[in-house]
């Protein structure tokens, strides 16, 4: 029998009233963008505690009450659009590189790759999963990692190699690949997403990180599934028209039928592009950026020459045309005041200057067809309709602003709260995290 002196007892205590004591550390709110769809409105962002980020997803049936809705995938949100699959929304993550490959994620297998070594196309899901379920054929010659991460492949008669969440590897025809060093032998290595072979370098006890595409899909709001084969690098926008969605990273467009996989559309020289925004409308997808284009399917892009080089913003479709704002210099003659404008378009190729002053550079504009609303940097500036002329009717203090939208209610975010108003006008604080 062991019995426990005064001493330690007292020393017992002291170390279990400190554990108890210990706090969490408060978590902070980091929002992206706002939208309505499904009867519902949203916000999405990320849940930041420490040097971690959560994707934050929250949901309002009438923009006053919100809730916020559960989500087990690492990383951030920066828009959310309704598609096909019901609900899309995409972001960034990052994930640990190991020398197994990717978090223990497996890409396909390289074709015509004796040794099973991983390719290109195999994409990250949430936590460092891989994405589409199946598994590598014999030989490397194709299949994906399933979602445990698992990639059986290898040489001929390989019983397989596992990519997994730990342990070490195994020589030889089998093996599992962890945290540790790639299973050698007939079972082939893990590279690094994208760089089939290749084995990231570990510069100390962590892994280096490298931020990849996040994509989440729900049918009714209230339960994400992460996408099986996003893109392999962060979005930066989501757009959804009927069956079609497209989202854009930095260099790229990525098209999807089904919000679970995604596939790059050529659209000029990749490393000349510089998309900002996507939208949606009058049966077609606009995009803005160094060479803002347009597309009738998601698929085939036609470049739009009637906007120039500048700093747009705002891209919206609203009252069957799109709107984008913002600096342009003289090339429409210098509308407003320091070059801002406020341009418009039916058809997303031919762009003109809305006739009026605009309100300086807007960040967003919306309309609910007898009054239409343009945020900018100082505020939420109204009229009766994007032509002007414009009051300045609420100012925003210590605040950045994000977006507007209208469906019964006005509802604003910015990027630590959302507001709401039945006027455009009187806003009130909804959501403080």
């Amino acid at each position: 029998m062991i019995r426990l002196r005064p001493s330690s007892l007292g020393l017992l205590a002291l170390t279990l009233t400190s554990l108890s004591c210990k706090k969490t550390p408060p978590s902070t709110l980091d929002l992206s963008a706002m939208t309505h769809g499904a009867g519902v409105f949203f916000a999405v962002g990320a849940s930041i505690r420490e040097e971690n980020s959560r994707a934050l997803v929250l949901r309002s049936p009438d923009g006053v009450s919100w809730n916020e809705v559960a989500l087990a995938a690492p990383g951030s949100l920066v828009m959310l659009a309704p598609g096909g699959p019901g609900l899309v929304a995409v972001g960034s993550t990052r994930l640990p590189l190991d020398p197994a490959g990717a978090g223990g994620t497996s890409g396909a297998a390289g074709s015509g790759n004796p040794a099973g070594q991983a390719g290109a196309s195999g994409q990250a899901g949430a936590g460092g999963q891989a994405g589409a379920s199946g598994q590598a054929g014999a030989g490397g010659t194709g299949g994906q990692a399933g979602a445990a991460g698992q990639a059986t492949g290898g040489g001929a008669g390989a019983a397989g190699a596992s990519a997994g969440a730990g342990g070490e590897a195994a020589s030889g025809a089998s093996g599992q690949a962890g945290a540790g060093e790639a299973g050698s032998g007939a079972s082939g290595q893990a590279g690094a997403a994208g760089d089939p072979g290749s084995t990231p370098m570990n510069t100390g006890e962590d892994f280096p990180q490298e931020a990849r595409g996040l994509v989440m899909v729900s049918t009714d709001g209230l339960q994400w599934q992460t996408a099986s084969n996003p893109p392999p690098e962060p979005l930066r926008d989501v757009a959804a028209l009927d069956a079609a969605m497209v989202a854009i990273s930095r260099q790229r467009i990525y098209r999807s039928s089904d919000g679970n996989v995604w596939l790059e559309q050529p659209v000029g020289a990749a490393t000349d592009e510089r998309w900002t925004q996507v939208e949606a409308g009058n049966g077609r997808f606009v995009v803005l950026g160094k060479r803002p284009a347009v597309s009738t399917d998601g698929r085939t892009w036609q470049p739009v020459t009637t906007i120039p080089e500048g700093e747009l913003r705002g891209l919206r479709f609203s009252e069957d045309a799109f709107y984008a704002a913002g600096k342009v210099g003289g090339f429409f003659g210098g509308v407003g005041e320091d070059g801002c404008v406020l341009l418009r378009s039916v058809d997303g190729v031919q762009w003109a200057p809305v006739q009026g002053a605009a309100p300086g550079c807007a960040i967003d504009v919306a309309s609910n067809g007898s009054q239409a609303l343009v945020l900018t940097s100082q505020g939420v500036h109204e009229a009766s309709s994007f032509r002007g002329p414009w009051s300045l009717r609420s100012t925003l203090e210590d605040e950045t602003p994000l977006r507007l939208e209208y469906a019964g209610r006005w509802v604003l975010a910015t990027r630590d709260g959302l507001w709401g108003s039945p006027d455009g006008r009187a806003w009130r604080r909804t959501y403080t995290p």
